[in-house]
């Protein structure tokens, strides 16, 4: 039999080892509680982000603002001022066959490209960009973390989906997709299309509501 001096040590040592374990249990909670705060501050930043874009778009066409109307060139004293149509050649309003004047494309035409997809589901990709960002945002090393990422997300869709093959994704399934990268918490897809919508978003306050020229 074990001595009362030394059942004594077993004791208070599995009661440290106790209170070790609930120390650790309590942080691994807080870090929780600290990551989901975290997530959700992201997403109400987020959604404040895309309704000053919406209020911007809307204060512009209240205002009479449309991309489309004839300006004064660049360069001159009243560079960028409407014209009023006067000297000017009408706009062009045949879509643009550039993918680069859409801006960034939330699904990268490396995955919509190469994937043996339906044509109604590539559209769906094709279309699913920023629109213009006043200048290119280029290919960087972040840009090639999105596009692996976005690639690696679209194979657990799939997965998740019970989809076998890239050609049995739905339109539908595509929208689903892109809302999904659209709001995806990885970091290498998050923090990417953070600094898009900065962009755009500098782009448009740099343009502001014109209209009333």
């Amino acid at each position: 039999m074990l001595s009362a001096s030394i059942a004594t040590q077993l004791k208070a040592g599995l009661c440290e080892v106790r209170d070790e374990i609930n120390g650790l249990n309590e942080i691994l909670a807080m870090r929780n509680r600290e990551t989901f705060v975290c997530e959700l501050k992201y997403e109400l930043a987020a959604l404040r982000f895309r309704a000053a874009l919406i209020r911007h778009a809307y204060v512009s066409q209240k205002g009479g603002f449309r991309r489309d109307q004839p300006r004064r060139p660049k360069g001159t004293a009243e560079g960028g001022q409407w014209s009023g149509g006067a000297g000017t050649e009408p706009p062009n309003t045949e879509p643009s066959e550039n993918p680069k004047s859409r801006g960034h494309h939330l699904v990268p035409g490396k995955l919509y490209r190469n994937e043996p997809l339906q044509p109604e589901t590539r559209k769906v990709f094709e279309q699913a960009a920023t629109g213009p960002l006043g200048g290119p945002h280029g290919f960087s090393g972040e840009h090639a973390e999105y596009n692996d990422a976005v690639i690696e997300a679209f194979a657990r869709f799939k997965a998740d989906n019970g989809i076998s093959h890239s050609e049995d994704v739905t339109p539908e399934q595509a929208e689903k997709f892109v809302d999904e990268v659209r709001r995806s918490p990885d970091p290498r897809i998050r923090n990417f299309n953070v600094k898009i919508f900065r962009q755009q978003f500098r782009y448009f306050m740099r343009r502001g509501p014109r209209g009333t020229e």
